[in-house]
């Protein structure tokens, strides 16, 4: 089974151009429960635009799939938790989790049995970056229902389940 794990602001936003790649400032709290959760799997599956940002996670092996087949030589011979593999071989392995970019999420729309988002709320005066630069993700969860919500002063978690 495979499931997904992403953060997005108030109105899609997820990703921008800053060092953290992301339109906002750090949220402790999710990304805490970001950990936790991805820890929990198997395989962490992402973009290589997006691996590219936030490199290997502790502890966590990661499945960088790419468009581009030349990016596969791009990858340290010495870091055994993370490989190359193309998208129609990461999806179909079990105990898996998707955690962007957006072209990778919304390929695996089809695979996902579970969803988990948080919708970041922050201070416009807190956005860190150029407004061009934004990337948005709002993916068509028509074939999903909210089972789970949990409000926090600074964002809202929320889980769908496939119908």
């Amino acid at each position: 089974m495979v499931a997904a794990i992403y953060a997005i602001g108030p109105k899609g936003e997820f990703g921008a151009n800053t060092a953290s790649g992301l339109p906002w400032p750090t949220c402790k709290t999710d990304l805490a429960r970001f950990k936790a959760v991805t820890s929990c799997y198997d395989n962490i599956i992402v973009g290589r635009t997006t691996y590219n940002k936030i490199g290997s996670l502790k502890g966590r092996k990661m499945i960088i799939v790419s468009k581009n087949a030349h990016s596969l030589g791009l990858l340290s011979k010495n870091d055994l938790n993370t490989q190359w593999m193309s998208f129609e071989e990461a999806i179909k392995l079990n105990n898996s989790i998707v955690i962007g970019g957006t072209a990778l999420l919304e390929a695996s729309l089809p695979f996902l049995h579970k969803i988990m988002r948080s919708v970041i709320y922050y201070p416009k005066e807190d956005r860190q970056f150029d407004c061009s630069g934004i990337t948005y993700c709002t993916p068509d969860l028509s074939d999903f229902y909210k089972s789970h919500t949990e409000l926090h002063p600074d964002h809202e978690f929320q889980i769908f389940n496939r119908k």
